[in-house]
């Protein structure tokens, strides 16, 4: 899986550093919130994910490739 860093949040939505951390945290608890089983990794945010929500590309997962992999004990990390 691929991952957004603070600075490239920056570059997409020319916020500042603390407001690029801020919809980090905002998205990786949406994140959490749907996928309560998910790891996620502090102060970077899934690429598609953030794709997703920012409305840039449609993501190439679904909720159940999601599913599928938590069932196959496969660590799904934001």
């Amino acid at each position: 899986m691929k991952y957004y860093t603070v600075e490239d949040v920056m570059g997409i939505t020319g916020a500042g550093q603390t407001k690029s951390y801020e919809i980090i945290r905002e998205l990786n608890k949406k994140f959490k919130k749907m996928y309560p089983n998910a790891v996620y990794i502090q102060g970077k945010v899934l690429k598609t994910f953030f794709d997703e929500c920012m409305g840039i590309k449609k993501a190439h997962w679904n909720s159940l490739s999601i599913d599928r992999a938590l069932r196959y004990g496969v660590t799904v990390t934001v």
